[in-house]
């Protein structure tokens, strides 16, 4: 073999571990699912109500910005508020499916008052922790604050 295919041969093996370290690294990132994502009359908007509104964009922007943080930088920055109990006050309305679950009630901060509303689940062991959306929050009105 020459040196030529030598050096083709170790800097592509150079940049497999380069992505391979990544791989691992984003292993405790956070994560998002959609399962009890739901909209209309328990609260929060649709994809396609943001879509005509055309920020949909912002969040999914939003979303891969996330996927590079983990769980406690997000809240270190601000972005992760963790709530103890479903927020009082909330014109959203709890989905039935999710009032017996062990779960942290948690919000992200998107822009302005956007937010994205969800939850952990308590019986979470994984290093990675997922998010499951529950509301697109376009007003605040999940949790909303004295300052509304």
């Amino acid at each position: 073999m020459s040196q030529r295919a030598n050096k083709r041969k170790a800097e592509y093996l150079a940049s497999l571990s380069d992505k391979t370290g990544t791989l691992k690294e984003s292993a405790k990132n956070i994560v998002f699912n959609f399962k009890f994502f739901c909209f209309g009359k328990t609260g929060g908007q649709s994809f396609s109500e943001w879509e005509r509104e055309k920020i949909l964009s912002d969040l999914n922007n939003k979303l891969k910005d996330f996927s590079c943080k983990t769980v406690e930088e997000l809240r270190t920055d601000g972005t992760l508020e963790l709530y103890d109990d479903y927020p009082k006050g909330s014109i959203f309305k709890c989905p039935a499916i999710l009032t017996d679950m062990d779960i942290i009630w948690s919000r992200l901060r998107l822009t302005g008052r956007r937010r994205l509303i969800g939850f952990f689940s308590q019986q979470e062991t994984q290093q990675r922790k997922i998010f499951y959306v529950v509301f697109l929050d376009k007003n605040h009105e999940f949790a909303p604050s004295s300052k509304n």
